[in-house]
């Protein structure tokens, strides 16, 4: 994930996409908490903003239902750092009935090795079912120990094609290049998928090629 402090959001919302349903390896946030209880663990390896390559393991847990917690340790390869995300995220209450809008609250923080301080990120997500597909928005911000409060916001679309998902999404923050991806993702046991995707920001190439097992 990009280190540089333009981008933190979006390094943010990638990092911790770590839930099921309409996570990896997509970048922006669904509004669903998993079941209480479950867990679930990935690990993918990506091509990031400005060239730079990472690893992450991530995994998360639901202790309780509409909370779910998760934690990512990214190594990038490339300038050779580590970074530790966490995050917290909330199902708002209350009953849905089918069609509708599910909201949530993210908040996590995240810190890089040899820096000060660390960024810190609150994200509200909405995902509503939409004909064949889910739409998903993002809206929020982060702030770094000495930097501004960068705004942040997303729009993507999931759609299953028999087995396998397909999302389009669409990401922009200030001082930031926007950025572009797409995905797919495929269960091919159970409770093991695989996933990746292909994007593009500020003339940089991405991509990422991921597992993820839920249990």
């Amino acid at each position: 994930m990009n280190r540089h402090p333009a981008p933190t959001l979006l390094v943010l919302l990638l990092a911790c996409a770590t839930e099921a349903g309409a996570g990896r390896p997509m970048l922006l946030e669904d509004a669903d908490v998993d079941d209480a209880g479950s867990a679930q663990v990935e690990a993918w390896h990506a091509r990031e903003a400005g060239g730079s390559r990472s690893w992450t393991v991530a995994p998360s847990f639901t202790p309780w239902r509409g909370v779910e917690l998760g934690l990512a340790r990214s190594r990038d390869t490339t300038d050779r750092t580590d970074t530790t995300e966490l995050q917290a995220k909330f199902g708002l209450p209350g009953r849905r009935p089918d069609g509708a809008c599910r909201h949530a609250v993210v908040i996590g923080a995240s810190h890089t090795g040899g820096e000060r301080g660390a960024t810190y990120l609150v994200n509200g997500a909405a995902s509503c079912d939409a004909g064949p597909g889910t739409l998903h928005l993002n809206l929020g911000a982060s702030r770094g120990r000495s930097g501004p409060t960068l705004p942040g916001a997303g729009v993507a679309w999931e759609h299953a094609l028999g087995a396998t998902t397909a999302h389009a999404e669409w990401l922009v923050q200030r001082h930031a290049k926007p950025t572009a991806n797409l995905g797919l993702r495929r269960e091919i046991a159970e409770g093991l998928q695989i996933d990746g995707s292909v994007g593009r920001s500020g003339g940089t190439t991405l991509f990422s090629l991921g597992l993820a097992y839920g249990f």
